[in-house]
């Protein structure tokens, strides 16, 4: 009788494992199992508020609110972290990076290798907020406490600093607060971008009611002078893509549109993306400007054919970072940073090796054996999976030659359920549906 109850039990789970199949088929929905690279628990209990990818593409920064970790990209093993929680900015191929120190009025210039502080640019002893480090790497342009201040970066003085100029100055309210998000030099080092937020109120009081005037303003490089603004209230953030064709730009004028897309050159509204502008975590464009990807459900939208074409099942993502190259995808939700496979053509990309891979039994109440062929030397981790993507148990990590891998594992502490087998390593991602049935 236990025989049978174990084949009925078989055929079932074996129905549902093929009609699910099925389903996950039918649409540019995400099966974390195939687009996920690897996913990390940190010890960062109040989580992130960036991460980024250096130039190369080598490491991934997870900015936290007490320490900046450094990730290896293609595993996710920690390399090192650094106290503090001011921004990285990486240049000289990933040997150095700019940071701002404690107090935030001195820019430091760090060894990527050692990660030692080796140097300083000018400082005049004024707070200092966002940066940007112009293309050809020589000059840094940095937003001040009250204005803009530029940099050589070779010399590392302080050639140029210009006050700003506050845009539709209400004199009959209070200035209470101006806030500076973001800065972004253009590709052909013509102009720098700015985005900052001007809070007004009747009182100069705390609790006072308040308004703000939003502008995302344009200056001339080499004289720091304002050029103008490219549109007023178009929302308190931007992103200037990759090669300066599209400008994105939050806003709240519309609740069923959170991101507006113009062209940057002429200011043409091009596309309203229908995202909800209050729960908006994160929004990149792709290397080659053909797609955005935003947060906290993890979407990609082409801007060519103005559609949504990928959605991840990542959760609710605080933040997002692309690859230089275009292949990944990372994000954080809380304490856990992962790294995904980028679908830019809403279809799976070939991730698995083009081999027969084997898994039985399956289902199972004991163990498993995988089988699949291996074409190159390669470090491999072997991981069991929850069906929503969170890690299990490491079962294995070990070095690999070429040949026919063939691995036996005890899974009888298992509950009953499905699971994923994931074998990761550098240019190979294989995932298997492992069944346990008691």
């Amino acid at each position: 009788m236990k025989v049978r109850t174990f084949k009925w039990r078989h055929a079932l789970w074996l129905a549902i494992f093929l009609f699910s199949l099925l389903c996950q088929g039918q649409n540019a929905y995400s099966q974390w199992w195939k687009d996920t690279v690897w996913t990390k628990e940190t010890d960062q209990a109040n989580g992130f508020y960036m991460l980024k990818f250096s130039k190369n593409d080598s490491l991934i920064v997870g900015h936290g609110y007490e320490m900046d970790l450094f990730f290896d990209a293609k595993t996710g093993n920690e390399i090192t972290r650094i106290p503090g929680n001011n921004e990285i900015y990486f240049f000289n191929n990933d040997l150095n990076f700019l940071r701002l120190n404690e107090d935030e009025k001195t820019i430091e210039i760090w060894d990527a290798t050692t990660y030692k502080i080796i140097d300083s640019l000018e400082s005049n002893n004024i707070q200092i907020g966002k940066l940007d480090i112009a293309k050809d790497e020589k000059t840094v342009i940095a937003v001040t406490e009250d204005g803009l201040g530029k940099w050589d970066l070779g010399t590392k003085r302080l050639n140029k600093s210009r006050g700003f100029n506050i845009p539709d100055k209400i004199e009959s309210y209070f200035l209470v607060r101006k806030r500076f998000d973001n800065i972004k030099i253009t590709n052909d080092l013509s102009k720098a971008i700015v985005s900052f937020n001007l809070v007004y109120s009747n009182k100069q009081e705390p609790n006072a009611t308040s308004f703000s005037k939003i502008y995302d303003m344009i200056y001339d490089f080499t004289t720091l002078d304002t050029i103008g603004r490219f549109q007023e209230n178009t929302g308190f953030t931007f992103r200037l893509s990759n090669t300066n064709k599209y400008i994105a730009c939050r806003t709240f004028n519309n609740n069923n549109y959170g991101l507006e897309i113009y062209d940057f050159n002429t200011k043409q509204l091009l596309w309203q993306i229908p995202v909800n502008p209050s729960s908006l975590t994160g929004y990149e464009f792709s290397p080659d400007d053909k797609y955005l990807v935003t947060a906290p459900t993890i979407m990609i939208w082409d801007l060519e054919k103005k559609e949504k074409v990928y959605q991840y099942s990542s959760g609710s993502s605080n933040n997002i970072a692309i690859s230089h190259d275009g292949k990944f995808i990372a994000n954080s939700i809380g304490n856990y940073i992962s790294n995904f496979f980028a679908r830019w053509d809403g279809t799976s990309v070939k991730n698995e090796t083009e081999n027969q891979k084997t898994i039985f039994p399956n289902p199972t109440n004991n163990t498993i054996t995988v089988s699949f062929e291996l074409h190159f030397s390669v470090q491999l981790n072997y991981s069991i999976y929850s069906g929503t993507g969170q890690i299990i148990k490491t079962l294995i990590e070990e070095h690999s030659n070429p040949g026919t891998i063939t691995k036996t594992f005890d899974v009888s502490d298992l509950p009953t359920g499905n699971y994923f087998l994931r074998i990761i390593g550098e240019n190979i991602s294989l995932s298997y549906k492992v069944i346990i049935v008691r």
